[in-house]
């Protein structure tokens, strides 16, 4: 009969995977949980997971399973009842409802189930496969409701197991995001570099779905929206630094909305910390000189560089004089290339000239 599973608690009647038949890796096998309360529809995309109805409350749910017989450890247990711990602690408009964790017998063999409430829908890649186009609201409440989730995880300090893609996000026919998965605890760093991964694999799934809408196909009609623009380049940044946390997304995106910008204008709303524009160096001097176009930029903040130049320079004079007085020519020709140095850094921080 099946059991409510507690996570961690270790199950010394079931038998080792050597010795022990395969009854819950396939299809075949896999005929009802839960005494024939859960009955398989379809498979799903993720691993070890298949779409049931549910036979007492009338409704399709998500269920996943994992076999002693079918693993060569027991982590994919522990990432399961972390998962179970999370979805009974957490609540969001993008995570599954938790409905209850079962332990299952059968031929020998033990299996753990994690059943998880809400309408499974369907996997991205599965709607887009079938000829889905989202459309502009339908492409940013998907970027909204995951980041929702992701910025759950980050407050909490946590790291999400899943992966963020096509296969693993799930959309449900009221356009609702789902992201099925545990969050494990982690350090600080921990954290924020898994959010930074995360966000990747956002701007991936953002990038091709927005393809698939044909957003930003080169026709103004249909360019891409500034907010979504703004969250596409952000997430697709290659360094992890440079990527917006879920929380600096989510504000960057609520203010470029109400802006209300079109799509041509730029985005005049201040930025979050860290994401400010860099400044550009003004009363640049163009000049033509003969054939020449010759575009002379000023120095930006370059008074530092300055005075360190003028005072190698200094040194270095003060240093060529003593050994040319103390009759120490070959010393006095060793400094040529400081002095060089010097006024190197010196006109650079005077005019940097850009020539055509």
């Amino acid at each position: 009969m099946p059991r409510a599973v507690r996570p961690g608690r270790p199950v010394a009647r079931c038998r080792t995977r050597s010795d022990t038949p395969r009854v819950w890796d396939s299809p075949t096998h896999v005929r009802a949980f839960g005494g024939g309360r859960y009955r398989v529809v379809a498979p799903s995309l993720l691993p070890r997971t298949w779409i049931c109805f549910d036979e007492s409350r009338r409704e399709e749910c998500l269920v996943s399973h994992v076999s002693l017989s079918a693993l060569g450890s027991w982590r994919p247990v522990e990432e399961q009842s972390r998962e179970a711990e999370a979805l009974r602690r957490f609540r969001a408009r993008g995570l599954f409802e938790f409905g209850e964790a079962i332990e299952q017998e059968a031929g020998g063999d033990c299996a753990f189930v994690l059943v998880r409430r809400g309408e499974p829908g369907r996997a991205v890649q599965d709607r887009t496969r079938a000829g889905w186009r989202p459309t502009e609201d339908q492409l940013r409440a998907v970027a909204v409701q995951l980041l929702e989730v992701l910025d759950l995880v980050a407050r909490r300090g946590g790291v999400w197991t899943h992966p963020l893609d096509a296969q693993s996000v799930r959309l449900t026919d009221d356009g609702t995001a789902k992201l099925p998965g545990a969050m494990t605890g982690g350090t600080e760093e921990e954290s924020a570099a898994a959010a930074a991964r995360q966000m990747l694999g956002l701007g991936l799934l953002l990038r091709s779905l927005s393809e698939q809408a044909g957003l930003g196909a080169g026709s103004p009609a249909r360019a891409m929206p500034p907010d979504l623009r703004w969250l596409l380049d952000a997430c697709l940044q290659g360094a992890e630094k440079e990527r917006p946390t879920p929380a600096e997304a989510l504000e960057r995106m609520r203010l470029l909305q109400n802006a209300g910008f079109s799509a041509q204008a730029p985005a005049l709303v201040p930025r979050p910390l860290g994401l400010a524009p860099v400044q550009q160096p003004a009363a640049c001097e163009v000049r033509t000189v003969g054939p020449r176009l010759e575009i002379v930029v000023p120095p930006e903040r370059d008074v530092h560089a300055f005075a360190f130049g003028v005072a190698w320079t200094a040194f270095t004079a003060f240093w060529t004089v003593s050994a040319w007085q103390g009759g120490g020519v070959l010393f006095a020709l060793f400094s040529l290339p400081f002095w060089t140095a010097g006024v190197s850094l010196l006109a650079k921080t005077l005019r940097r000239p850009f020539v055509w």
